[in-house]
Formats: structure tokens, sequence, C-alpha cells
């Protein structure tokens, strides 16, 4: 947690604490103590509260550690005591000079002492362990993050070498055929791998970049065919700066070339865009060569809803519908 924000809630706290002690004193002790003497012993109470607390957050960062513990027992105890002691010194004597004292001339010592470490010494030790569960809580929250974060990172990174890997097999292809197309395929490749480097790098890039680079794939993608292929690539909507993961649709199209049969007339590879506002909706459907079972290879269907639950959780839903002949799947996001 930011050093800043830490102060602001710590401070935060110890207000509100403060507020509900003279709350305190106004619907129960109103008439009973003056205002001026309670207000003297509240502000005396938090500050001995506020010094203890803190000393016995230090002691459970230093004692919570292997070989410490018996050490941090016999230190909380010490700090126990010790808030018993400095309490009498503040009230008893400092404040009886001033004839100020809060308790009666013939209270008992063991009343003293039971009174204050069942009421006024355990206060340090919950507040102490209220902040070292939120220094916890943090600490977890953010390690999560980074978890996160690098898995993120490392699903992102398993769709290029996997692309790159298809593409320059395919190249080599039509080297091997003496294909006109080998240059163009390799300038294609160019364009794709820059945007995959530069424009892709971030957490997000604009959607009309991304169809953009899907249109470019088609294309490569399509000069290593014999004949004619047949793909509709369709887009619905104004593309007017939304945001999406990047490399997050490419492994639906890639798939598509890799498993189905784009040189078949009557059944096309269809691409479907569709963009309402901050709602997409993208569809692959293409059928499978020879019956063949079609599913996401290389980075895996795994990969991508684990992008997905990552990157939109609650905010997309992924339908995949497996036949014999034919594969379709429909992912649907809310944008930023």
């Amino acid at each position: 947690m930011p050093l800043r924000r830490k102060i602001t809630l710590h401070a935060a706290l110890w207000l509100l604490l403060f507020g509900i002690l003279i709350f305190d004193h106004v619907i129960d002790e109103a008439g009973r103590t003056p205002f001026r003497l309670a207000l003297v012993l509240e502000i005396s109470f938090l500050g001995r509260l506020v010094l203890f607390a803190y000393f016995n957050y230090g002691l459970l960062r230093w004692g919570l550690k292997p070989g410490r513990y018996p050490w941090l027992v016999l230190s909380l105890l010490g700090s126990l005591l010790a808030a018993v002691a400095v309490r009498y010194l503040v009230e008893e004597r400092f404040l009886g000079l001033w004839g100020m004292n809060n308790y009666f001339s013939d209270t008992t010592f063991w009343h003293y002492v039971g009174d204050n470490v069942s009421y006024y010494s355990l206060p340090p030790f919950l507040m102490a362990f209220l902040f070292k569960a939120i220094d916890e809580f943090v600490f977890r929250e953010q390690i999560q993050r980074e978890k996160l974060t690098t898995e993120l990172l490392f699903l992102k990174s398993q769709v290029n070498p996997h692309f790159l890997f298809n593409t320059l097999n395919n190249i080599y292809a039509l080297t091997l055929a003496k294909s006109d197309a080998a240059p163009g395929a390799v300038l294609k490749l160019a364009e794709l791998m820059r945007y995959m480097l530069y424009e892709a790098s971030g957490e997000t890039v604009e959607l009309a970049g991304e169809v953009r680079y899907l249109q470019s794939f088609v294309e490569l993608q399509r000069m290593r065919y014999h004949g004619e292929t047949f793909v509709d690539f369709e887009v619905h909507g104004q593309l007017n700066g939304q945001r999406i993961a990047p490399l997050l649709l490419i492994p639906f199209v890639e798939n598509a070339f890799k498993h189905g049969d784009v040189q078949n007339p009557a059944s096309p590879l269809r691409i479907r865009v569709a963009v309402h506002q901050h709602d997409l909706s993208v569809e692959v459907e293409n059928r499978k060569k020879g019956g063949n079972k079609d599913e996401l290879g290389g980075v895996g269907l795994g990969n991508v809803r684990r992008r997905l639950a990552l990157l939109y959780p609650q905010r997309h839903s992924l339908d995949v519908q497996d036949g014999r002949d034919h594969y379709r799947s429909e992912l649907n996001l809310m944008l930023e």
C-alpha cells in the first residue's frame, strides 16, 4: 500500500475512534463527568492508545517469525503492564495535580489493574492486530495482482511464438512451391509483427486496430492456398475508440484456418464482428476438414478462457459449438 494512502487510512481510523469516544461521553456520561474533564481524559486515552498500538504493531511485525514467538509473548505482556503504568502516571499523578483524577481515592490496586487490563489496555492490542491484518490483506492482494499480471503476460506471450511458427511454415511452403505470393507474404508478416511488437505491447489496444490486424492475418493466410478461398469477413457498427486486450481474438481466426475448409464455396469461413457502443460480438464459423475434431490448438481454448476470466470477469460470454462437420465460436464482451 502506498505510504500516503496508508497514513490517510490510519488517520481516518483514529479520527473515527475519537469521535466514538466523544459521542459515548455525550450519551452515557453527560451530567456525571464534566465535559472538560471528559475531553482531557479521552485525549489522554487516545494518545496512549496511539502510542501503544503502534508499539505493539511494531512488536507484531518483528515477532511473528519462527523462533521469536516466546519473546513476542513476553514483549506483549510487558507492553500491557507498561500501558497500565503509563495510565496511572498520567491520570492519577500528573492530571491529579489539577484535581482531575479519574478514579476514586479508595480504589484498590487490584481493581485498578484489572479495570485497566480488561478495558483500557486491550484496545492498543486490538488496534495493532487490526493494522497487522490490514497489512497482510493488502500484501496478499498485491501478490495476487502481481501473480495475475505475470500469468497474463505468459498467456499473451504464448500467442506470438505460436503465430510466428505457423506463419513461417506457410511462407516456407510458398517458397518451396516457388509461389509469386511469397514476397507479399513476407511483407504482410512484417506488418503483422510490427503490430504485435509495438502496438500490442500495452494492456489494451484500439478495437479498430485489432480488427485491421485480423483482416491482415486473413489476407496472409489466403496467400498460402492454391486456388480460390472463400472467406466472409463482416464488420458491423462504429469502431470509434473502443479498446480491447490485444491479440485476444486471433486464436479463433487462426484456428479456423488451421482446421477449417476455406475452399468450399458452399460453406465459406464466416467471421463477423459486430459493435454496438461498448458491446462487442465476434462470431467465427467454419466447416471442418474431413469432419475432424476442431479445437483451438497451440495456444489452446484454455488459454483464451483464462485470459477472458482474468481480463473480463463477469463481462464476457464464450459459446463454442463443436459439431461433426462445423465448428462455431461466439464471443461477447463488454469493452471499456
